[in-house]
């Protein structure tokens, strides 16, 4: 009898390929933040089949087109569900803000 060297996938995995950026020493993943006009966001990490659902209360500081690292925390309705844990790099350099008195 000879052993497999596959290493056995663990219950809950993500499906992942080679180009997948997980970062080994924070569990998280880095991908590209598209919000919608909901305020859910999806983080579109390279390699992995799905994006990840971020909800409203889960973006943190986030904003949409910033690079970002998530923490998988489950799924929803078969997708990936996670938490913006930092915001790597942001988009746009400026915010603009109108004030309520103009």
């Amino acid at each position: 009898m000879s052993k497999s060297n596959k290493p056995k996938k663990k219950a809950g995995q993500q499906k992942q390929t080679k180009r997948t950026k997980r970062e080994p020493d924070t569990g998280t993943l880095k991908g590209r933040l598209d919000v919608t006009r909901s305020g859910r966001g999806f983080v579109i990490v390279e390699g992995l089949e799905e994006d990840i659902m971020i909800a409203p209360d889960g973006l943190k500081d986030a904003m949409d087109g910033d690079t970002v690292r998530v923490k998988l925390s489950g799924g929803y309705e078969g997708r990936p569900k996670g938490k913006v844990t930092e915001v790597v790099q942001r988009k746009k350099k400026r915010v603009y803000r109108q004030s309520a008195n103009e």
